[in-house]
């Protein structure tokens, strides 16, 4: 019987999920399933009181799509974007009804989404680091999110980089980087670009 999609939910951490993707994916193709569509239709990493709209959840959205989207899935749908009273919904402040700094995290993604053209990010990514580049021929955008311990990352950017960080603070502000030499908190964020 054909499957039009397999769809399934992941309220875990990064890493937990991308080795449930890869079981699912997995046992799809054991099944004769291996083209179908695989949709990851509920997913939150931080729905607490607590970590909600936080540096933490902007650090992990963005760490979680970065990661899938290496992956077989076809379809991420985050849970939930609402405006009020739950610990799911993870995009606005009930209260304001302003974003979270979780939202930039989705911006920064959608800016390199847009682009269109995924651009090679080589070196060490282990142990919670997550980059992902993009260009469109007139402009050149990357995401880092870092959920691990603090790290220095040396880049090969030139001149002409602009960074944003996304934070509780910093709602995808300009931030001074050295795009260079770049130094990372746990749960720090920035998106990077260049106008060609």
């Amino acid at each position: 019987m054909p499957l039009d999609f397999f769809s399934w939910h992941s309220y875990r951490g990064v890493s937990k999920t991308v080795v449930m993707d890869e079981f699912v994916h997995r046992t799809l193709c054991e099944y004769g399933y291996g083209d179908v569509e695989i949709h990851l239709n509920e997913w939150n990493t931080d729905r607490t009181r607590e970590t909600r709209g936080t540096t933490k959840a902007s650090a992990d959205v963005a760490a979680m799509m970065m990661a899938m989207h290496e992956t077989k899935m076809s379809m991420m749908c985050y849970y939930d974007a609402r405006v009020g009273i739950s610990v799911y919904g993870g995009l606005f402040n009930p209260m304001t009804y302003e974003p979270y700094c979780t939202y930039y995290s989705f911006k920064a993604f959608g800016k390199l989404y847009a682009m269109e053209n995924q651009v090679e990010v080589t070196g060490d990514l282990g142990d919670g680091l997550y980059a992902m580049a993009a260009t469109d021929g007139t402009a050149r955008g990357i995401l880092i999110a870092n959920i691990g311990e603090e790290k220095e990352i040396e880049t090969n950017l030139g001149r002409g980089y602009t960074a944003y960080r996304i934070d509780e603070k910093h709602f995808m502000t300009k931030a001074r980087v050295s795009v260079r030499n770049i130094k990372l908190k746990q749960y720090d964020t920035l998106y990077i670009e260049k106008t060609l």
